[in-house]
């Protein structure tokens, strides 16, 4: 009991300091989580969003989109919540340079993503929203288990064949990156990308919205809280 209480005792005075966060790519083969992601596609987050390209003038997404596809959906059709909001949610593979999210298990498995379909508009416009995060219902992706909750998508933008404007920067955590993505013959794109953290670590998410007035466009750059 006492050597015991001689290692609390160099624990408890010890400096705490953060660890670094292993790096996880396509190439370890993880098993993924959940498992019946097993052995579907993962996609690039570039090539993820520009799916979501729509041509010039058309504004909402199809709520079809992507439905036979390595995205495991979990609406049948689509729902609507106790606010009126009509989704559809599915859990898909998302690579960022290949470098993927973790979530230690009994072992290290690579994490699957969250995918929603929104809008609270009428169902039969289509989605106004996509909403595409690491993690999902009941795996949040948050805290020392996971890794790559949080990641920086200019790369993977500016791989694509589309010019790339970024509209407005974010200062701190309560401020999002807006970029737009426009070309010939195409309705210019919106990728919002919003960072939320503290001490405990820190999570991106990415929305998607087809830009209807670029006067508007500002109001996805204020403060969400």
């Amino acid at each position: 009991m006492k050597s015991k209480s001689l290692v609390w005792l160099f624990v408890s005075i010890m400096p705490l300091e953060a660890s670094a966060e292993n790096i996880y790519h396509l190439k370890n083969d993880l098993e993924v989580y959940p498992a019946q992601l097993k052995g579907s596609k993962t996609y690039e987050i570039g090539d993820l969003l520009e799916s979501f390209i729509q041509p010039k003038g058309v504004y909402n997404f199809t709520w079809d989109h992507m439905s036979d596809s390595g995205i495991l959906w979990l609406t049948d059709g689509v729902d609507v919540d106790r606010n009126g909001v009509s989704y559809r949610s599915g859990i898909v593979r998302v690579n960022i340079n290949n470098q993927i999210t973790t979530v230690l298990k009994s072992k290290v498995n690579e994490l699957g993503w969250s995918i929603d379909y929104m809008t609270k508009w009428a169902m039969k416009w289509g989605p106004e929203y996509v909403l595409i995060e690491p993690g999902f219902e009941g795996s949040l992706c948050f805290g020392s288990i996971f890794t790559q909750c949080s990641f920086d998508i200019d790369q993977s933008l500016n791989n694509m064949p589309y010019k790339v404007s970024k509209i407005c920067n974010s200062d701190s955590f309560r401020f999002s990156d807006v970029y737009k993505l426009s070309g010939d013959n195409i309705q210019p794109l919106l990728v919002v990308v919003s960072s939320d953290g503290g001490s405990g670590g820190a999570t991106t998410q990415v929305m998607l919205t087809s830009e209807r007035d670029p006067e508007d466009t500002d109001v996805l750059c204020g403060p969400r809280f």
